[in-house]
């Protein structure tokens, strides 16, 4: 799966962006951004902040980069 997470990736894009929900990728997310040196946002991530956000509350995983405020 990380594989394909950097084939997904390119020189010019400033973050990478995982869709799939049914991917098993909490703990890649921060290994795969340290390598690529950009953030790496997958669906259910981003739908957990969304969520976390709706009721006034923050969270972020232990080395990763916040894209939202």
């Amino acid at each position: 799966m990380t594989d394909l997470i950097r084939e997904g990736d390119s020189p010019t894009a400033e973050a990478v962006f995982v869709s799939c929900t049914g991917l098993p990728t909490y703990d890649v997310i921060a290994p795969l951004e340290r390598e690529l040196g950009k953030p790496v946002v997958t669906a259910n991530q981003a739908t957990m902040w969304a969520l976390l956000h709706s009721v006034g509350e923050k969270a972020l995983g232990q080395e990763q980069h916040l894209l939202v405020s």
